[in-house]
């Protein structure tokens, strides 16, 4: 990694911001936006991106994954086998299988199933 980080935003003009919005904090920001404004600086400084603060990172099974799809868990089982839902699948264990619900989140937001069955 250059100095400039992945998107070209430097450690330390995350520093200065933040010792500039450290200012504010009681007056125009509150202390947990000062926090989370500087949590998000850095992780775009180091990783070049921000994970979605609104999306918790959290496990589900099949049975809520199905039912957050809107389907039935025979309906879930039988698409994922034929390859039509392209989710992640995070093994706990030998047998036991959970999803990442942001993986979940994305898969209804992506524009691919409607893509597959326009072609249909």
């Amino acid at each position: 990694m250059n100095q400039f980080g992945n998107n070209g935003l430097r450690m330390s003009v995350v520093k200065w911001i933040g010792r500039h919005l450290a200012i504010d904090i009681g007056e125009t920001l509150t202390a947990s936006e000062y926090n989370l404004i500087m949590k998000t600086l850095r992780a775009v400084a180091k990783n070049g991106e921000v994970k979605d603060p609104d999306v918790p990172v959290r496990l589900v099974d099949g049975r809520e994954a199905a039912e957050i799809l809107g389907i039935s868990y025979s309906q879930f089982r039988a698409l994922e086998t034929e390859g039509i839902i392209h989710i992640p699948r995070k093994m706990l264990g030998k047998k036991t299988v959970r999803y990442r619900l942001p993986d979940l989140v994305n898969f209804v937001l992506s524009d691919d199933q409607g893509k597959e069955s326009e072609n249909v």
